[in-house]
C-alpha cells in the first residue's frame, strides 16, 4: 500500500482474553476487519490475533504476519488513544 498499492496488505487486530472465552469475539473482529478493508477497498489478508495481554498480541501478530514465503518489511501501529491520561499510561508505555 505504500508503493502505489502493489504491497502485500495485512491487516491484523488484537483480542484480549483466552482463545476458549473470546474466539466468538476474535471472528467478530475478523469480519469487521474484512468489511472494513472492502469499505476502504484495500487489498489484502487480515488476521485476529487472542492473547492475554494487548503487548504480547502485538508482539505475536507481528512475528506471524506474512503468507508462505512473503514476509512484511514494515509495520504500522494505531496510536494509543487517551495517551495524555494519567490513568492511561501503561498503554503509552506499551506502545513504545
Amino acid at each position: 500500500q505504500l508503493k502505489a498499492g502493489k504491497g502485500l496488505t495485512i491487516v491484523g487486530a488484537c483480542v484480549e482474553g483466552t482463545y476458549l472465552n473470546n474466539q466468538p469475539q476474535a471472528q467478530k473482529a475478523d469480519q469487521s476487519l474484512r468489511k472494513l478493508m472492502e469499505v476502504e477497498k484495500v487489498k489484502g489478508f487480515s488476521q485476529v490475533v487472542i492473547s492475554s495481554n494487548l503487548r504480547d498480541a502485538t508482539s505475536h501478530l507481528i512475528q506471524a504476519g506474512g503468507l508462505g514465503g512473503l514476509r512484511h518489511n514494515s509495520v504500522l501501529v494505531s496510536f494509543p488513544k487517551n495517551w495524555k491520561q494519567a490513568e492511561e499510561h501503561h498503554r503509552c508505555r506499551n506502545f513504545i
